[in-house]
């Protein structure tokens, strides 16, 4: 049963790849559209071998968390809520609002689909960030059709720090993906790039939250800058 969960979510995550990959290709500019999968093979094949110790460590105590989850479903909100690991005979306690803590948790969730690989935990991490990296690229090049194309390219998808630091397990990886995201949902809402329409707005509105929430929650003295800006352009556009 886990093996075949695991194969379906995967089959599953390629497929919804593949049909974004499709659609970014068509919407991009032509000199930046040649840039998407070079950029995406870069990131996925830095992820794939990048092993930092802080996410073997991370990963080393997500299996209890994971088979715990598994052996009580009913339990999964009360286990993502508690700040106690439980790693054998040994308790660990964390502080409540650690993100070492949810970065643990997380990646349990991501063991269902990984069967906990590492490698494979990697690389979800890396293409959630590439995609909103590229995203906020994209819309870059929509606003300011006129600035060159290597300024929001290179600045977010081939700067060597950029890139180092947006691979692999790590909470920057998470931080950088999740700013990059706000950003671009926000600048494609206040300049009129999305639809209009009603449902879409709800939906892209709770998406907005849900980063919102989860960039506070990894880094708060990092999101509580950026959001302010971004409140303060939404009242001036």
């Amino acid at each position: 049963m886990k093996l075949f969960i695991a194969l379906l979510l995967n089959i599953l995550l390629l497929v919804g790849l593949a049909s974004w990959l499709r659609a970014e290709y068509r919407r991009a500019a032509p000199g930046l559209r040649r840039w998407l999968l070079p950029t995406l093979g870069l990131r996925l094949a830095i992820g794939l071998f990048q092993k930092s110790p802080d996410a073997v460590y991370m990963s080393s105590l997500t299996g209890g968390l994971t088979e715990q989850l598994w052996a009580r479903p009913g339990a999964a909100w009360a286990l993502w809520q508690g700040n106690t690991l439980r790693i054998g005979e040994y308790v660990l306690t964390m502080y409540e609002w650690s993100n070492t803590l949810f970065i643990i948790k997380l990646m349990a969730l991501l063991n269902v689909a990984s069967l906990g690989s590492l490698r494979l935990n990697s690389l979800y991490f890396t293409l959630a960030c590439y995609v909103a990296c590229w995203q906020l690229v994209s819309v870059l090049r929509r606003l300011f059709p006129a600035a060159p194309l290597g300024a929001a390219l290179v600045a977010f998808l081939l700067w060597p720090s950029v890139v180092w630091w947006s691979t692999g397990i790590a909470k920057e990886t998470l931080v950088i993906g999740t700013g990059a995201a706000l950003v671009a949902l926000t600048l494609s809402e206040l300049y009129g790039l999305v639809a209009a329409s009603g449902w879409s707005r709800l939906r892209r509105g709770l998406l907005l939250l849900g980063l919102a929430w989860l960039h506070v929650r990894l880094r708060y003295f990092f999101a509580l800058p950026l959001l302010g800006s971004l409140l303060a352009l939404s009242t001036v556009v």
